[in-house]
């Protein structure tokens, strides 16, 4: 009797411990499904949305699209090339470039939005839309990636392929093209601690080929001095150093820093003015002039005057001068057609010539006959 009484408790514990483990699990598992369930349905509703308006609205709204996607680009490549930081050298002038064009691009996002307002039928569509983005967000369905490990960010920060060494001092980083040997600044004097930074920037600038991030020490060494940052290797020892000065030289394929594909991404240039109808007659912008990549230059005569050294480089010579001192020839009116061209003297009101029949005549009379 008492064994089976003792029996007969324990499964009733058991049992008591096993549904309140189960109600525990469920509820534990009830939020997760629950999000799962709301994620989805909040998926479908944005799947469901449509962007109506009829076709030119929808060319307008993938116009945006595109054009926003343009825009996260430019500011992507503005973050890695380290704009809004210190720089100098060509990363101004890219940095520079690269803003104007990111300006040109949002003024453009903006007149498309304003049209696409004007439609119709899609107002109340981008609301609802980013009412349902919003939910997503707050209900956890778009999670962002967790942040990476240590370890991680290490493989990262080696993938850039700099060269492990602790140095010490101010840099001057220049971009080298290791087709042809072609280099420019990147920044004038700087630490190692930018030259992660610097490459970036190196890459950004000339898409098209490969390059490598050199450097030499601000003071005391010349370009002919630099060493790469990725191999350690000086510059005098590349297969191609200074090849790009040489006329006769063969120039590989693929050698230039601007890529054959128009989506290609240079400062200023490979992002797209998109319109949302080429047939709608809105104006086209000129896309953003291709930053020049400057060729490496001797220094200037440090003993030159100012104001010659401002006129040289603007261009104000000899042949200048004379050019706008020379006062432009102005075309002698054409009087062919008109009446008379050898006249002197201005003939004003209509000229008037009685009838040959009608003058008077005014020579003497003959005498009357005799009676």
């Amino acid at each position: 009797m008492m064994t089976g009484g003792a029996s007969g408790g324990f499964r009733r514990i058991f049992g008591c411990a096993f549904a309140v483990a189960a109600i525990m699990l469920a509820l534990a598992l009830l939020p997760a499904e629950a999000s799962t369930r709301v994620c989805r349905q909040l998926e479908g509703q944005l799947a469901g949305i449509s962007s109506g308006g009829g076709g030119k609205a929808r060319r307008y709204d993938a116009a945006i699209a595109r054009q926003q996607e343009q825009i996260r680009q430019a500011r992507d490549q503005g973050r890695q090339a380290g704009c809004g930081r210190f720089m100098s050298g060509a990363a101004v002038s890219f940095c520079g470039n690269l803003n104007a064009t990111l300006d040109r691009m949002e003024r453009n996002l903006a007149e498309l939005n304003r049209t696409r307002q004007r439609m119709g039928g899609g107002g109340d569509t981008r609301r609802e839309r980013a009412r349902i983005t919003a939910a997503l967000d707050a209900n956890g369905c778009r999670a962002k990636k967790p942040d990476p490990a240590p370890q991680d960010q290490a493989a990262m920060d080696n993938r850039t392929g700099l060269r492990v060494g602790n140095l010490s001092g101010q840099f001057r980083t220049l971009c080298v093209r290791t087709c042809d040997g072609y280099f420019f600044p990147v920044s004038w004097s700087v630490p190692q601690s930018t030259f992660a930074r610097d490459q970036n920037a190196c890459a950004a600038m000339c898409p098209g080929t490969q390059v490598e991030l050199h450097y030499h020490r601000s003071s005391g060494e010349e370009p002919k001095d630099m060493v790469s940052a990725v191999t350690g290797t000086p510059y005098s020892q590349m297969p191609n150093a200074f090849r790009y000065r040489e006329r006769n030289a063969a120039t590989a394929p693929g050698c230039s820093c601007t890529t054959s594909s128009s989506a290609s991404i240079t400062a200023g240039r490979g992002f797209e003015i998109i319109g949302g109808d080429h047939g709608s007659g809105l104006p086209e912008e000129e896309p953003a002039q291709q930053q020049a990549i400057p060729m490496p230059l001797e220094r200037p005569d440090a003993a030159e005057d100012p104001e010659t050294l401002s006129s040289r480089e603007g261009g104000l010579d000899a042949a200048a001068l004379k050019r706008l001192a020379t006062p432009p020839r102005r075309p002698r009116p054409s009087t062919a057609g008109t009446e008379d061209d050898d006249r002197a003297v201005r003939v004003v009101g209509p000229r008037f010539l009685p009838d040959p029949e009608e003058a008077i005549d005014l020579r003497v009379p003959d005498p009357a006959p005799a009676r």
